[in-house]
């Protein structure tokens, strides 16, 4: 499972990685839900890492972009004694970069997509899986970090909204887990 989730990663193929999740869980949610841990931890490091070298790796190349712009900027100043050239105060006012826009679209944009939809299905996963409830609750955290780090509002709202409705159903369907109280089991709600 962890080369077939793997090989989503290197390909981009989140809708995949979604369908191979549900049907792995299916199979080991009731006599191995320490091994859909494993996989689900897996999977979430791994697109957190491949998000995080595509920002550094885009970062590194807006630098490199930078640099080459300052080095024509100086190689072209006729004048040393002025501390601004007109160039530099043309550049000092430009707020966008559009190669900047260009680079983080074509190499982080898929990542990030990549990313949100791995949350969304490991979310949507655990969402009834008591006994990975710690499990929900770290990729529910992840997904808040990642609207955060990426000021990504719409997806904030769709993550608050999904959060409502698993906690909605939750409290609307009671979902159990047994508790040995010693006198026998007990059904108890998990909240």
């Amino acid at each position: 499972m962890i080369q077939y989730l793997d090989l989503c990663l290197q390909t981009g193929r989140a809708r995949e990685a979604k369908d191979g999740l549900h049907q792995y869980r299916n199979l080991s949610q009731s006599q191995a839900p320490q091994s859909l841990e494993v996989v689900i931890r897996h999977l979430v490091d791994q697109a957190e890492q491949k998000c995080a070298d595509a920002q550094a790796k885009a970062e590194k190349l807006r630098q490199l972009s930078e640099s080459a712009t300052e080095a024509a900027l100086t190689a072209n100043v006729e004048d040393l004694d002025a501390s601004s050239t007109p160039q530099s105060i043309l550049l000092s006012t430009m707020n966008t970069d559009p190669e900047q826009t260009q680079r983080e679209t074509s190499l982080v944009l898929p990542h990030l997509k990549f990313l949100w939809e791995t949350y969304r299905a490991v979310l949507d996963i655990l969402k009834s899986n008591s006994k990975l409830e710690h499990l929900y609750h770290s990729a529910a955290l992840g997904a808040l970090r990642f609207c955060r780090n990426f000021r990504r509002k719409t997806e904030f709202r769709r993550l608050c909204e999904m959060l409502r409705l698993h906690l909605g159903n939750l409290q609307k369907y009671g979902v159990t887990v047994s508790a040995d109280t010693g006198k026998g089991k007990v059904r108890a709600p998990i909240f």
